[in-house]
């Protein structure tokens, strides 16, 4: 039973897009709070790096593409007769308002992911770089070693600038740009 105007199509009010939307409403609100959290914090925070880095955007990516499957989830339903309602040919008509709403939509929330994962992807590249990710998250057994390198002369000195090389120009170079691989 309609209550009022849908505002996207028939295809998007289903259980596995709910869960899509929710998951990732949920993640970038969480997200958007991190960031904050990490930006005031300084980066000092190990833990939060890796949660707000590298776990959470793999969430949001979940929920991102449970939205379009729950949509041809719901197509092939229907396409096996399962729901009463027939199948109209897809198209977008922009005089419709729901089809507006969900480009809309669809364009600010593309355009947001695509922003986020830029910078989580720069900040993550940057967080496995860091002294406290090499030291405390990866290397967790090497604890001694860790503290005697911070009460070291070297305890200046960050540990990829050695033991793996600092930036992207060092993976290129891992790589055999460079002619050397």
């Amino acid at each position: 039973m309609k209550t009022g105007p849908q505002r996207f199509s028939e295809l998007f009010y289903n259980i596995v897009t709910y869960i899509g939307v929710m998951i990732s409403l949920l993640v970038a609100t969480i997200e958007v709070f991190l960031f904050a959290l990490d930006y005031f914090s300084k980066g000092k925070n190990l833990y939060l790096g890796l949660i707000t880095y590298l776990i959470l955007p793999a969430l949001l990516v979940l929920g991102l593409i449970l939205i379009p499957a729950g949509v041809f989830w719901k197509r092939m339903r229907i396409r096996h007769g399962l729901p009463t309602f027939e199948l109209r040919r897809f198209r977008i008509d922009l005089a419709l308002p729901h089809h507006r709403n969900a480009l809309l939509v669809f364009i600010v929330g593309t355009a947001l992911l695509m922003l986020m994962s830029l910078v989580g992807a720069y900040k993550a590249f940057h967080y496995t770089e860091s002294v406290q990710f090499c030291g405390v998250l990866c290397h967790d057994v090497m604890h001694p070693e860790y503290t005697a390198y911070l009460n070291s002369p070297h305890g200046r000195v960050k540990c990829v600038e050695c033991h793996i090389g600092e930036g992207a120009d060092w993976c290129a170079f891992l790589a055999g740009d460079y002619g050397v691989g």
